[in-house]
């Protein structure tokens, strides 16, 4: 489904940048 894939690639985007600021 596009939807998980989506989503899953949301993720994986918000988790680097709040690995970012958090750095």
């Amino acid at each position: 489904m596009w939807v998980q894939y989506v989503m899953d690639g949301i993720l994986q985007v918000y988790n680097v940048v709040h690995s970012l600021s958090g750095a």
